[in-house]
């Protein structure tokens, strides 16, 4: 029988350390940037023509992330026609309107991470990251109002990526290039994917996400890219593997999407509003985001939800929000394969249920807890209404060793702990010879939840072991790491 594996909240904990208790968007830093209601959540499309501003903002899109060879004073009169804001370069003409807010970030040449044509059939090493942050710097001179975003490529997520010629297996190379954006993307498609590691993963999007957060220690604001389309010729994504890209990716802590919606074989610029289906189904997704958008931007409520998966190598990742008092839990299964996930709560309102949210459906809870089934990657938001303020504020009373995720793993996972008082606390991780391999952490640390990312590219398939010590605590837990 396969042993159940404890998945604690862990994912977007540390959020709640960089924006604070309360709902609160992150955009305010910026006079100029993104809306900072704590309503809107950014929903983009890469690189589209303005002329159909119109009708991606019918789809529920509010940014052009992108204006090919512009920003031109008809592209920007067709997006303020529309009513659709950009992020887009600092040309002379984005410069002229300087003081305009359909402009709310200015950004990088795409993915300077990969190899770069070298005009001549070949190819150059990628831009090195003192060069983007050189960039970022004389943008942020020119005009500091607005955040500047930095797209990178499926490196981000995909070690093994050819395109990135010299720096290929180099990841490292990442929490420099971060340095220069203060809104951070990147994209990877695995459905659309002709690499054998990647293609069909949807956990290849969220484990991106999840790396950008951490490289950069949760100090910058993290998009990802979406593919809705058949980008050349082979797979098409459906909808529902949409819906699960999106949630993922929010669920490990996105705050902004960007839809690509090109297709190349034959080449169809807006290929999404031609597909009737996917238009439709991304419309009733983006529509649903906007109306949770003062719960997503709302703090994280931890150490309330433990999820059990039934089946070890199908974890169900989770994020918990408290908001007003309604309690949410966002959950997705994470990989191929059906699962059963339960669900233990704490303090628990009496005669309380669970509403699956968009299902038409509730869930009894019995001592505390509930039961739901997944099919492969999919999707189910919960809503628990009656719960009280003061359970997001509550604190385990003990010191806590999380349960790693994902696990198995290939070839980073997110460890975990909580510390209910500041202290020094040090994690190590063994092989299973007992030989140590890396200190993850070892420090004075504030009180908390803390999230740390172990990248075990380069070490060998197997059972490890990580441990976490303080002067009055010790345990250890084990990982499987399966290249």
């Amino acid at each position: 029988m396969k042993k159940s594996i404890v998945l604690t909240v862990l994912c977007l904990i540390a959020v709640v350390q960089v924006y604070g208790e309360t709902a609160e968007n992150p955009y305010g830093t910026w006079q100029h940037g993104p809306s900072s209601d704590p309503g809107y959540f950014p929903i983009a499309v890469w690189l589209q023509s303005p002329r159909n501003a119109a009708k991606y903002k019918a789809a529920g899109v509010n940014v052009f992330v992108g204006l090919w060879e512009g920003p031109t004073e008809e592209q920007l009169a067709d997006l303020r026609e529309a009513g659709m804001q950009t992020v887009c370069y600092q040309n002379e003409t984005g410069l002229k309107y300087i003081d305009d807010p359909i402009i709310v970030g200015w950004m990088h040449g795409d993915e300077p991470d990969n190899a770069q044509s070298n005009g001549q059939g070949g190819y150059d090493p990628p831009i090195l990251p003192e060069v983007i942050i050189n960039d970022y710097d004389s943008i942020k001179t020119a005009d500091p109002s607005r955040p500047v975003f930095l797209n990178l490529g499926q490196g981000v997520a995909y070690d093994n990526y050819i395109g990135r010629g010299t720096r290929r297996n180099h990841p490292e190379d990442y929490p420099e290039y971060i340095k220069g954006g203060d809104v951070v993307s990147f994209d990877i498609y695995p459905v659309n994917s002709t690499y054998e590691e990647v293609m069909g993963n949807l956990w290849y999007v969220p484990k991106g996400v999840a790396r950008l957060n951490e490289w950069s220690d949760y100090q910058k604001v993290v998009w990802n890219c979406i593919e809705c389309t058949r980008i050349h010729s082979g797979e098409k994504p459906s909808p529902a593997q949409v819906i699960t890209e999106v949630w993922m990716s929010i669920i490990q802590g996105s705050r902004g999407l960007i839809y690509f919606c090109h297709e190349f074989e034959p080449f169809n610029e807006d290929g999404l509003l031609d597909d009737t289906e996917m238009l439709e189904a991304v419309t009733t997704l983006n529509n649903h985001i906007h109306e949770l958008a003062p719960v997503l931007n709302s703090a994280t409520a931890d150490n309330i939800v433990e999820v059990v998966s039934s089946d070890e190598n199908i974890p169900v990742d989770t994020m918990v929000k408290l908001y007003g008092t309604e309690l949410y839990i966002f959950s997705v299964c994470m990989r191929e394969g059906q699962t059963k996930g339960t669900f233990t709560l704490q303090n628990v309102p009496k005669n309380a249920s669970v509403e699956v949210i968009g299902e038409d459906r509730q869930i009894p809870i019995t001592d505390n807890s509930f039961e739901d089934t997944y099919e492969p990657y999919e999707v189910h938001l919960y809503r628990i209404g009656n719960f009280t303020t003061s359970v997001g504020s509550a604190k385990p009373g003990s010191i806590k060793l999380l349960e790693n995720c994902p696990n198995p793993f290939n070839p980073s996972t997110i460890l975990g702990f909580y510390l209910p008082g500041d202290g020094h606390a040090e994690l190590i991780i063994n092989n299973i010879t007992g030989q140590q391999v890396e200190v993850l952490h070892n420090s004075y640390t504030s009180a908390g939840t803390h999230r740390l990312l172990w990248d075990a590219t380069g070490k060998p398939s197997g059972l490890y072991f990580y441990t976490l010590k303080t002067a009055q605590f010790q345990e250890t837990k084990k990982m499987l790491l399966m290249k």
